[in-house]
């Protein structure tokens, strides 16, 4: 049985003053707030896909964590932001 996760496993690729930068042919950012607790399963179902990307996230604060995703367009993005509240 996999241990619980830790906070501490989840590595911040941002920090909060600075944007992350935009792959190409991802023109749209998202900041889609999580429960640190679903990381893996997010970033497996988001992470290089033809409409979207993540491109970083910053520490869990406050029981949670921020991920930052390039999208191919602001429905893609509206979509992620609806699906993760």
């Amino acid at each position: 049985m996999q241990n619980a996760i830790d906070q501490d496993d989840i590595e911040p690729t941002t920090t909060t003053n600075r944007r992350p930068r935009m792959p190409s042919g991802y023109p749209v950012l998202a900041d889609i707030t999580i429960d640190p607790a679903d990381w893996f399963r997010f970033n497996n179902l988001n992470a290089d896909t033809p409409a979207t990307r993540i491109i970083g996230h910053d520490d869990p604060h406050d029981g949670l964590l921020i991920v930052h995703v390039a999208s191919a367009s602001n429905e893609v993005r509206d979509r992620l932001q609806r699906g993760w509240v």
